[in-house]
């Protein structure tokens, strides 16, 4: 129908009138489905064979631009709808025969980009909108009456292909990057699809072991756990892991002498360095002319390298020496005489 300004009358303007014998158009619908800029206008068909037809303005007339039949199906009544079906910012055409019928534009031809599958009967009215308020389309149909009633919804959605990312957050005491306490393991998995159905780690080539809270690692020496995520889709995510070391004691040996003065030799018998160590060597009992303690740190101590540390004396007497590197305590008997210290061990 258009309108006459002038004449204020609607005149009509057939777009087709050479259906086949039978047909009966019923339900239309109007919207841009080749993206031209000229919208088509959509049937269906009640009588004689089920199917659609989409038209397209050229200028001086309606020609027909896409058709298809559907033998065997139901009957086209009110389901026919028009709209942006499948949210990829494009209009498709949309028409119920029992099974409904997605119809696109491929940027050359019409085609059917998909059939939606369910109801058993004539659909009494097809819409396209957001029914779930997500800010995504859905397409609603309804049986009639005489069939079933049922109404369906169908949602376009586009299968999930990426896996969930999965971080572990170590906690502890960290020195010269060696745990020097107990280690928490923390995994967090994130997935920005379907949503994470579990994660799963193992310790040291142990069980795998699904996650659910942090746990904590006490034993000394070199650690891995080994971890992954699955989501919801069923993606999996490729097998991570973290490494760590955990020394309460620092890997080293104390020797204690004596002769001019308190002498100690301490020596890392570790694979890794070591740095601002604190040591202290402590005399007590006997007479002491002379400070009887000295204390610091050992700047750095390298795999295999040793350092001296010296405490000299002035007194008589017997003696206990204590010497504390970091947390290592070792303690020797001895007898002072002087400058001298005598029968350590």
């Amino acid at each position: 129908m258009n309108w006459n300004a002038d004449t204020e009358v609607w005149t009509g303007v057939p777009v087709c009138t050479s259906y086949p014998s039978g047909v009966t158009v019923f339900g239309d619908g109007v919207g841009d489905v080749d993206g031209d800029g000229t919208p088509e206008i959509g049937v269906g068909c009640y009588g004689g064979t089920p199917g659609g037809w989409l038209f397209e303005w050229d200028g001086s007339e309606y020609v027909q631009v896409w058709h298809a039949d559907y033998p065997g199906q139901e009957p086209v009544i009110e389901s026919v709808a028009i709209g942006d079906a499948d949210n990829d910012g494009t209009i498709e055409f949309c028409f119920g025969t029992g099974n409904v019928h997605v119809i696109g534009w491929d940027g050359s031809v019409y085609y059917e980009k998909a059939t939606l599958t369910g109801p058993t009967n004539m659909l009494a009215g097809l819409n396209i909108g957001d029914c779930d308020t997500d800010g995504q389309n859905e397409i609603k149909g309804c049986e009639i009456l005489g069939g079933t009633g049922t109404e369906f919804i169908w949602k376009y959605v586009i299968p999930e292909s990426i896996p969930p990312v999965t971080t572990c957050s170590l906690e502890g005491e960290l020195v010269d990057g060696v745990y020097r306490s107990n280690v928490t393991v923390s995994l967090t998995a994130v997935d920005e699809g379907s949503g994470v159905l579990y994660t799963k780690y193992n310790l040291d080539e142990g069980a795998w072991v699904t996650y659910t809270t942090p746990f904590v690692v006490s034993d000394d020496g070199a650690h891995i756990v080994r971890y992954y995520s699955v989501d919801r889709a069923g993606n999996m995510e490729a097998e991570q892991q973290s490494l760590f070391t955990i020394l309460h004691t620092l890997p080293f040996s104390i020797d204690v002498s004596g002769g001019v003065g308190v002498s100690v030799v301490i020596r890392n018998n570790g694979s890794a360095a070591f740095t601002q160590i604190p040591y202290s060597i402590f005399l007590d009992g006997g007479i002491q002319l002379k400070a009887n303690e000295t204390s610091g740190k050992i700047l750095q101590l390298l795999p295999g390298a040793s350092t001296l540390k010296k405490l000299p004396v002035l007194g008589f007497g017997k003696v206990t020496i204590t010497v504390t590197v970091d947390t290592i305590q070792v303690t020797k008997k001895g007898f002072v005489f002087l400058f001298f210290i005598l029968g350590v061990q």
